[in-house]
């Protein structure tokens, strides 16, 4: 199996879904203990989604790495990855972020166990499943956090994102890496062809 055929990534109405989930879990914590534990696992889902990180990548992230002045983000990226710093302008996101900050008060990574040590790749596939399945998602296929990664690529793309502006959101070294998504949007092609419109006029063949 190739790259391409092995990539799962979320629609709009599962990622939807999740983070209601996630939502939810917030609203409904009867404890102190529920609540900063819910607050810390949908900052934690989101800010995976919005820098498109690997599970390590997410580990990697310490306290300082984060400027709560310009809402920046500084990414350690793997696989030979660029180190890239993001900003944080979805201010749903960002509001989430800092209540995780002033509720956990992480002191070394920004998303800690109880322990004090980053939340393992373990702990944050088992959340991922069950708010899943508590989601109804009817495809366990994509019920892996790296399938944040690949639904951030897909969804910027989507927006009009142009491809050399997420390879870097990706911190990807070869554009060939990025360009693999392409098979999943159709807005880049739909610019290409508008703009072959706007060149060679639109054919009718009424004229001839």
């Amino acid at each position: 199996m190739n790259l391409q055929e092995s990539i799962k990534y979320f629609t709009a109405d599962e990622l939807n879904k999740i983070f209601k989930v996630l939502e939810k879990r917030v609203r409904k914590a009867e404890t102190d203990f529920e609540e900063r534990t819910a607050v810390r696992n949908r900052s934690m889902f989101q800010m995976m989604y919005y820098c498109a990180l690997r599970v390590s990548e997410l580990e990697m992230l310490l306290v300082e790495d984060y400027n709560p002045v310009h809402n920046n983000m500084y990414c350690r990226r793997l696989k030979d990855g660029i180190n890239n710093t993001l900003q944080i302008v979805d201010k749903k996101i960002l509001s989430d972020l800092k209540k995780h900050f002033r509720l956990n008060k992480p002191e070394h990574h920004i998303f800690e166990s109880k322990s004090g040590v980053a939340v393992s790749r373990k702990t944050m596939d088992k959340i991922l499943k069950q708010v899943c399945s508590e989601a109804k998602l009817t495809t366990p296929d994509k019920w892996h956090c790296h399938t944040f990664r690949h639904t951030r690529a897909i969804d910027l793309l989507e927006g009009g994102i142009s491809i050399y502006e997420v390879q870097y959101w990706l911190g990807h070294v070869n554009i060939q890496n990025t360009e693999i998504y392409l098979r999943f949007t159709t807005s880049q092609y739909k610019a290409l062809f508008d703009k072959l419109k706007d060149q060679h006029g639109i054919y009718d063949p009424e004229k001839e």
